[in-house]
């Protein structure tokens, strides 16, 4: 498999169906296969847009079957890139070396492309930096964090190290620790364990259900404060959404969440306790990535990496401890 991509005029992914296991599988599924740097949405939407060529011939139905052997070729024109805005960006590497780097990814900086935000990702910035990651599955990105999550991210910069760290990210042997401020005060350190499933309705979201993939995150307190928790919490697995949907399901939405929030506990909060203008600046989900623990792939020594928690959660804490009722 070869991961190439140009991001000044056109994106072209080229390939022959060379495994009997992907006969009857949908296009747009095939394709994510085949280039997982991209949404599933966004190669539908390049199918619908007559993007995407079938032995030759034009395919507008993402959920058409196709089969070993047959030959698929995307081709998406890329178009009003603001080269101004990447050339912006920077990376703020924590830690580098022949094999990784460490990066500190700031709020806003949405990590691999989709359909709403195509450009100026942080994938954008690490191939602009370093060229030869195209040649590595996603961009050498090893995990995710949510577009508004500061904090620790794993890039493997050898298609040897992207194995290693996704093999050990997959038996759950690097360690991940993060902090946030939520509604309400929690009494005791517990784990949530339950199954995380897509939402039914609202497909951006998530939602706990019967069905669905086990989710287990361990939370510590660190402050109780008069009407929020700041809390040290600890994945057993990365479940899209995990934290900021496990918060909530307990009734202690994280401070700034937009999507995953319990609007009677809010209101009250806002409206008994006075809390409004403690609040009001805070314009995002108040979760950072503070620290990362994991086997070098070269040395196999631990390593250890932390960093503090960024300004707005500082002045947060800061405002609360000095908020009077």
């Amino acid at each position: 498999m070869i991961f190439r991509y140009n991001y000044v005029k056109k994106k072209i992914l080229k390939f022959t169906i060379s495994n009997i296991v992907y006969n009857c599988y949908r296009l747009d599924q095939i394709l994510n296969i085949y280039d997982q740097t991209y949404s599933r949405s966004f190669f539908k939407q390049c199918i619908k847009n007559n993007q995407v060529l079938v032995n030759n011939k034009i395919c507008t139905k993402p959920s058409k079957k196709v089969f070993y052997g047959d030959k698929i070729l995307l081709i998406h024109i890329i178009q009003n890139i603001n080269k101004y805005k990447l050339n912006q960006l920077q990376l703020n590497i924590v830690y580098e070396d022949d094999y990784m780097l460490i990066i500190n990814k700031q709020s806003g900086l949405v990590v691999h492309p989709g359909i709403k935000n195509l450009y100026g990702t942080l994938l954008d910035m690490l191939i602009q930096k370093y060229p030869d990651l195209q040649y590595i599955p996603r961009g050498g990105i090893i995990h995710r964090l949510d577009k508004n999550t500061t904090g620790l991210m794993i890039i493997a910069k050898k298609l040897e190290s992207y194995f290693w760290f996704n093999s050990h990210m997959r038996r759950r042997k690097i360690f991940r620790e993060y902090e946030t401020i939520v509604y309400g005060i929690l009494l005791k350190n517990n784990t949530i364990i339950n199954n995380i499933i897509r939402h039914p309705i609202y497909k951006t979201k998530m939602s706990v259900g019967i069905i669905g993939k086990k989710a287990v995150t361990h939370y510590k307190i660190l402050n109780n404060f008069f009407c929020f928790t700041h809390l040290r919490i600890n994945l057993e697995t990365g479940r899209t959404h995990q934290i900021r949907l496990h918060m909530e399901n307990i009734g202690h939405p994280i401070l700034g969440d937009p999507i995953y929030y319990n609007k009677k506990k809010k209101s009250y909060f806002i409206k008994k306790l006075n809390v409004k203008k403690l609040i009001q600046n805070i314009e995002r989900p108040l979760l950072h990535a503070k620290k990362i623990v994991f086997f070098h792939p070269l040395t196999k020594k631990i390593v250890k990496i932390e960093i503090p928690l960024p300004e707005d959660m500082c002045d947060c804490i800061k405002n609360i401890i000095n908020f009077k009722l």
